[in-house]
């Protein structure tokens, strides 16, 4: 299976002997891999499979995910943006992962920094905290000051994180195949799924990667009334390490703190949910999670978007189509809605389904019956999923990623502003 490999061994073995413990015995039978699971079943104590079973099946898959560690809550993750491929039961679960990852000492921090710029610390800034200011599953940050007194926050890549995320994607690789091989959610198709995830999770580690991301973002908004970019200092990133300048802006939700700057709740929703769109209908170039830790106020109201590993993208030729879509949504015309759907739509099969058109317009019509404080994008977006699952209609995946960043960034701007049309 893996030759003599002994750490992919081990780690298959800690795979398998999870996936055992939050009963998944059956699912690892029915795909072929269920080598070592008898015996890891045989030793666990009566309690602790009883315990599990007090969860949903999507509780434990979720729970499950939050054990393996980093590389499958990136999968978990991306598979939460991707509604058509998992049920929404699970998205719900994955969007709820959590990973626990105890900051890397900040000499280590340190000596990746000094590797990676080629001169001692000392030599580029005037101060380094070699305490973390904040850590997570691919890379800390640590802040510290150029010598021209521009205060920065430097991620650093975690040391050892890429050899574990190549060790897991090995072991995907092989389940999957397995899977294939038994035909089995060949729907899902699995070894798609791994191949497409392989390139995502390699592009977010090389944090070249961001970097670009972020030149993209600025040069896109020079200038701009709506958007404060961060400096991004390409001198001082590689694959290992990203520089930029540090945000002392203001949290969405800190009252206190948007008081204090003079920034207004409606101004800042307007120009937050403005900003989004021109990144989507303009630029065809997007922030994909804009949640409030990913977000700050600065003064005269401008919004300040922060970490660029995930990005998403709307071909020139769909934009239109797009915009048809949150057209037809918010000015109840149904006809352009489907018209914007059928265009963009991967697949065909519902031409002519005056069925579907039936059902779309009810969906318009149930959404703006509503009082305008009880709208909910989310509810909708989740119906006109249903539809597009129940008529088995494929859809280009930024699409699922574009509708998520409308509802997210639409919750921000109500809780800025209750009253936001």
């Amino acid at each position: 299976m893996f030759g003599l490999d002994f750490r992919l061994l081990r780690r298959y073995r800690q795979i398998i002997g999870i996936l055992v413990k939050y009963g998944f015995q059956d699912l690892l039978a029915d795909a072929g891999v269920s080598w070592g699971a008898r015996v890891v079943e045989s030793i666990l104590p009566h309690q602790v499979v009883e315990n599990i079973h007090k969860h949903t099946k999507w509780e434990r898959i979720r729970m499950a995910v939050e054990e393996l560690g980093t590389t499958y809550i990136k999968l978990a993750q991306i598979l939460s943006n991707r509604p058509d491929v998992i049920p929404l039961e699970l998205v719900a679960e994955f969007e709820k992962l959590q990973t626990h990852v105890p900051p890397f000492p900040g000499e280590e921090a340190k000596a990746i920094i000094e590797e990676e710029i080629g001169k001692p610390v000392e030599e580029v800034f005037t101060s380094f905290s070699l305490e973390p200011f904040a850590s997570a599953s691919i890379a800390q940050v640590h802040l510290a000051k150029l010598k021209d007194g521009s205060k920065v926050v430097l991620k650093v890549r975690r040391p050892d994180i890429l050899e574990k995320i190549e060790l897991d994607i090995l072991i995907m690789k092989y389940i999957a195949r397995k899977m294939e091989e038994r035909g089995y959610m060949a729907n899902l198709d699995p070894v798609g799924i791994v191949r497409a995830f392989d390139t995502a999770i390699h592009k977010e580690v090389d944090l070249t990667h961001e970097g670009y991301n972020l030149q993209r973002f600025a040069s896109n908004f020079e200038g701009s009334q709506l958007v404060y970019v961060p400096k991004y200092y390409p001198q001082y990133t590689t694959r290992k390490l990203l520089t930029m300048e540090f945000i002392d802006g203001v949290h969405p939700y800190d009252v206190e703190g948007l008081k204090r700057i003079n920034a207004s709740g409606h101004e800042l929703a307007k120009n937050g949910m403005f900003a989004l769109f021109e990144q989507i209908f303009q630029h065809g170039f997007f922030h994909a999670d804009p949640h409030p830790g990913n977000l700050f106020a600065m003064p005269d109201n401008k919004v300040c978007f922060i970490d660029f590993g995930m990005m998403g993208t709307v071909l020139k030729a769909d934009v239109e189509f797009f915009a048809d879509i949150v057209y037809g949504v918010t000015a109840k015309d149904s006809k352009t809605l489907i018209w914007g759907l059928k265009n963009i739509a991967v697949s065909q099969q519902f031409e002519g389904n005056k069925t579907f058109d039936y059902e779309v317009e009810d969906l318009i019509n149930d959404y703006h019956a509503l009082p305008a404080d009880k709208m909910n994008m989310s509810d909708l977006f989740n119906r006109l999923l249903g539809l597009v699952n129940k008529y088995a209609i494929k859809m280009p995946p930024d699409y699922f990623l574009l509708s998520k960043c409308l509802v997210t960034i639409e919750g921000v701007g109500h809780r800025l502003d209750p009253n936001l049309n």
